[in-house]
């Protein structure tokens, strides 16, 4: 009885954890396609009536880019905290003769470089100009 018990924990671990990524990720778009169909009702209303509409940054997919260029500077910060402590642990445990010790640091520092070569990847693609259109 117990090994069967120990066979299913990890099943319904992962299905769980699987299921509900889904689930987070499906409400996620439901909030956001009633959002637009809401932003869409009310333009149309007010064109209707003859309001003019304002200009406003309340555009979803504005606020989406801006999400975008916010969160690229946390990669930096996140590099470079993970490479700093990385080499700390090498550093320190290096005296140690503990193997264990010190891949938990080049792991860590592995991850700190990873989220580097990601900021400045992304940096590029964001700092490209767009090219004109040609005639």
């Amino acid at each position: 009885m117990e090994s069967i018990i120990g066979v299913f924990i990890p099943i319904v671990a992962i299905v769980m954890g699987i299921g509900l990524a889904m689930i987070e990720v499906i409400t996620k778009h439901r909030r956001r396609a009633q959002a637009l169909e809401q932003r869409h009702r009310e333009r149309m209303a007010a064109i209707e009536k003859g309001i003019e509409l304002p200009l406003d940054d309340s555009d979803p997919e504005a606020q989406v880019e801006a999400a975008k260029a916010a969160r690229q500077p946390r990669f930096l910060l996140r590099g470079l905290i993970f490479s700093g402590i990385g080499a700390a642990l090498i550093l320190a445990w290096r005296g140690a003769g503990d193997e264990y010790t010190s891949g938990a640091g080049w792991i860590v520092l592995s991850i700190g470089l990873a989220y580097l070569v990601y900021f400045a990847i992304e940096g590029r693609r964001q700092d490209k100009p767009a090219l004109p259109p040609q005639a």
